[in-house]
């Protein structure tokens, strides 16, 4: 049976039978191919938005997991070491000890103490690392034990334009991604606090020209661009927050070179550095701002390939578009053109086969009781997930009371 699914739910293992833009005008191929490599990957993302595979290959449902970047991977204490798996049986042990409440006050205790922190610095403080390095443990354990869960509570709170908000959304797209690439925990921590603060610097840019919605002038531009500075002066009143400089510096460095305050290019643009570069993008093309719309993830992840080997790391890109799932959890999905779900949980092995909670009819009503299918098996077999579905497409949609069905409302 053939499947039509965008470009980016691709995963490596699927059997490609039909592209949108045809046979004839493929970059590469002449006949159905199974997808193998994340820079056919790549190319397909390029040049077309559709592709119909097969859904009754057994390939598509056992898609390999994503090995290590072949790049050393500098350590936070000591670079030339190649980063490090996470052993299987210790993330399922740990997810028995972790339980679901755990990662939602963990969410929400990481929101309150970055608040804290950033008004902290906004009254002449200094940082209070410990609560820092704490909340980042927190998340990085989520991230571990349940990283579709935290993945999901990021997707159903409610999102607003404050840097606190923005900052920690980044830090859960890098964890996720982080772990993608087999780094090690050490360094998932280190890059989970950089994430955190990031862009702590902008605390000390004036709020109008922040939300200038007219082009900036040069003098504008150079204004901003001082954050990066500001933020490393910040964290230099630390002693335990001095080695995230070594990523807070570089996080608007671009890959060709032409990008700020250093100009440093490739390679020498430190690896959590290049990662930040690629979340950072990706959180604030999906989000709304003032001075633009959101984009959807497939277009946001189109335009990050544009400019791949110019902004971002090219081989990094291609490893993020493959990170980020079939389906991601929190992705809206129609079964069997029936019914409309939401995807809660993605199981590595199986990531075309998600886990949906099934929510509306194929015309956006209330289903009159909510059930959870898991597709990767048991009586679920034959259904299909026939296409993603945008919010805006269903008017009784609400994030909130989804949240509350599905049991992630905070513990006073």
């Amino acid at each position: 049976m053939r499947q039509n699914i965008p470009v980016t739910q691709l995963m490596p293992g699927m059997k490609i039978v039909a592209l949108d833009i045809g046979w004839t005008k493929s970059p590469k191929w002449t006949n159905p191919f199974v997808l193998n490599s994340g820079e056919d990957l790549a190319l397909l993302l390029q040049h077309c938005k559709i592709v119909a595979i097969e859904t009754n290959q057994a390939a598509n449902e056992q898609a390999p997991e994503a090995t290590a970047p072949s790049e050393t991977t500098p350590k936070p204490a000591q670079a030339g070491a190649q980063p490090k798996k996470q052993p299987a049986t210790s993330n399922a042990s740990l997810e028995q000890r972790i339980s679901k409440q755990f990662v939602i006050d963990s969410f929400h205790e990481c929101m309150d103490i970055l608040t804290a922190n950033f008004d902290r610095v906004r009254n002449g403080q200094r940082i209070d690392a410990n609560s820092i390095q704490a909340t980042s443990k927190k998340l990085l354990i989520s991230t571990i034990a349940r990283p579709g869960t935290l993945a999901l509570l990021s997707q159903l709170e409610e999102k607003d334009s404050s840097l606190e908000r923005k900052s920690q959304d980044v830090a859960i797209l890098s964890l996720n991604f982080g772990r993608s690439l087999g780094m090690s925990k050490a360094q998932l921590h280190k890059l989970c606090m950089s994430a955190l603060l990031h862009d702590i610097g902008m605390i000390k840019i004036p709020a109008e020209l922040l939300e200038q919605k007219e082009t900036l002038s040069i003098g504008q531009r150079i204004s901003i661009q001082k954050h990066v500075n500001y933020g490393c002066d910040i964290l230099h009143q630390s002693s335990a927050l001095r080695p995230l400089n070594s990523v807070i510096a570089y996080h608007h460095e671009r890959f060709d070179g032409t990008g700020y305050p250093s100009g440093i290019s490739g390679r020498k643009i430190p690896l959590e550095a290049r990662i930040l570069a690629i979340t950072t993008a990706f959180e604030a093309m999906t989000r709304n701002r003032h001075f633009s719309n959101k984009e959807t993830p497939t277009q946001a992840l189109r335009k990050i390939y544009s400019l791949r080997n110019q902004n971002f790391d090219g081989k990094l890109v291609e490893r993020f578009i493959r990170s980020v799932g079939v389906y991601p959890v929190g992705t809206l999905v129609e079964l069997n053109k029936q019914q409309i779900g939401m995807v809660t949980d993605v199981a590595q092995a199986t990531r075309s086969r998600p886990k949906v909670r099934c929510l509306f009819n194929h015309q956006g009503h209330p289903l009159p009781k909510q059930r959870d299918l898991d597709l990767a098996g048991g009586p679920f077999k034959k259904v299909k997930i026939t296409r993603t579905v945008e919010p805006e497409e269903i008017e009784a949609f609400s994030l909130q009371s989804l949240a509350q069905d599905l049991g992630f409302s905070r513990v006073a």
